[in-house]
This record gives C-alpha cells, structure tokens and sequence, in this order.
C-alpha cells in the first residue's frame, strides 16, 4: 500500500489551510457571496482520495466520487492534473456530497466548513463595509446543511431578486 499525494489543485499543499474556490462580491446594499462550488467539489475528492490512502474520509463518498466520474479514483486525479484549466468538471460533484451530507458524517463535516468559510467571507466584508444585510446566492445554498448553518452564524436571508437583477439595479442608481 502507497499513500501519495494528489498535488496543489486537490488541497496538498505546504500551507495549513485548503484552497477554497469561492467568488466574493461585496455590493450596497447587501453582501452577496457566490460560490464556484469547487471547493465542496474538492473536498469530495481529496475525502475519497483520503479514505483510499487509509487516512480517514468516507467509503460511501469515495464510491459516489468514483460513480459520478465513472472512473477510478487515480484516473480521475490524473484527469485533475491533466486538464487544470478544466476543472469545472470538478462542480459536478458538489450536488453529491450536499446530499451525502444528510447521512455521511465526512460529508457533513466538509459542508459545515464550507458554509462556515462563507460565513467568515461575510464577516470580513462586513467589517470592511459596514454592518450590511447579508444574501447568499449560487448553488451552494441549494443545500440545507450548508444553508442553515451559514444563516446561524450571518443571519442571511434569500435574495429578493436574481444577482443580474441586482446588478442592473445598482448599475441604473436605484438602490
């Protein structure tokens, strides 16, 4: 048995924190944060690719990861690093583990993350901008787990139109 590592674009990297693949837009009156889903994504990877090392992760993650791809685990990391620039590929994986999350606690355990990173994003603009009401916006709220623990810690709310609606808004100075 060998344990080696996946390289930069799958969290193995010499600094203590994983990258995370989160886009930040801070706007008046609200703060929006929309993801790019890439970092759950990632964490469904490197979970699968931690359970077939031997150090931890989640079986059922490392077989719905495997399925969605419909390859093996070492063929999908090649894939990973042979097309870096196509990785978007990768967010498909991310409606999954939302979904493990409900009974996986490895599943679980990366939505909360990813929902308490969005959090402190939130907290950084805010401290940045003012206290600002706070939206959450993209896939990513889509799941409960990751909804409800970012509303807990930010008290969001659902936006009351779509982010181009915003846009348009602030572009014609009507908010």
């Amino acid at each position: 048995m060998a344990a080696v590592g996946a390289g930069p674009d799958l969290g193995d990297v010499a600094e203590p924190h994983e990258p995370l693949g989160y886009l930040l837009h801070a706007a008046r009156p609200a703060v929006h944060l929309v993801d790019q889903r890439l970092a759950r994504a990632g964490g469904a990877v490197r979970a699968a690719l931690r359970w077939q090392d031997g150090t931890g992760g989640s079986a059922l993650i490392h077989e719905s990861v495997c399925a969605a791809a419909g390859v093996s685990l070492d063929d999908l990391v090649a894939r990973i690093h042979a097309h870096p620039s196509e990785r978007s590929f990768l967010t498909g994986f991310a409606p999954m583990l939302a979904a493990l999350a409900e009974t996986d606690p490895v599943a679980m355990r990366i939505a909360v993350q990813a929902a308490e990173h969005l959090a402190a994003l939130a907290a950084a603009v805010r401290r940045g901008l003012g206290e600002l009401p706070v939206a959450g916006t993209g896939g990513v709220f889509g799941s409960p787990v990751i909804w409800d623990r970012f509303v807990s810690l930010t008290g969001a709310v659902r936006p009351q139109a779509s982010p181009a609606v915003g846009a348009a808004l602030l572009a014609a100075g009507l908010t």
